[in-house]
């Protein structure tokens, strides 16, 4: 790197502190309702879906709705390291499905940790969800992931979901791409 080119980065960043520093204004405010109702909209726009075979989604709010997955109470919003980052507003699976179903319906909810709790309340379901994702360390940086996989807990509880529910729906959350062995089986 040429110090003449580091010279010119360096002028660049130099001359945009000293802008900024011109603009301070104690009565700055922003309204955090609006920045968070953007940044919900940008995560829905930012939403893919796959499949929607017999057109499942959207999803019917009646009878019980079977939610499974840690995610659905501690959601992946983001990866771990520089990009870590601490909201002032954030909505969870769980609770938005429950408002959504409101009194048409119920929801239970099983992290999914013990495969025979969650097909108990799949079992007993009208519908079920499965959110899974990426642990925070599989979305962090400074290192590339020796596999494209989802963790092969989580493997295991799709399979033997979509086994006992054919049409459950399946909800990744992570920003890193990942194999869907599952894919031709899931709707």
């Amino acid at each position: 790197l040429a110090v003449a080119d580091l010279d010119r980065s360096v002028l660049r960043v130099l001359e945009l502190i000293a802008q900024a520093a011109g603009s301070e204004s104690d009565d700055y405010r922003y309204d955090q309702t609006n920045h968070h109702l953007l940044a919900r909209r940008a995560a829905e726009d930012g939403m893919v879906l796959l499949k929607n075979e017999h057109d499942l989604l959207p999803l019917k709010p009646e009878g019980t709705i079977a939610v499974i997955g840690e995610f659905a109470v501690d959601p992946r919003y983001q990866g771990s390291g520089s990009s870590l980052m601490n909201p002032l507003q954030l909505e969870n699976p769980l609770e938005e499905i429950t408002a959504l179903i409101g009194d048409a319906g119920s929801v239970s909810y099983c992290d999914g940790k013990s495969v025979a709790g969650a097909l108990d309340l799949v079992r007993a379901a009208a519908a079920v969800i499965v959110i899974a994702g990426l642990p925070a360390l599989d979305e962090s940086e400074s290192f590339d992931r020796p596999h494209m996989g989802l963790p092969r807990e989580q493997l295991t509880l799709i399979d033997a979901i979509l086994d006992e529910k054919p049409d459950a729906i399946i909800v990744l959350q992570n920003g890193s791409p990942v194999e869907l062995p599952f894919a031709p089986r899931a709707r």
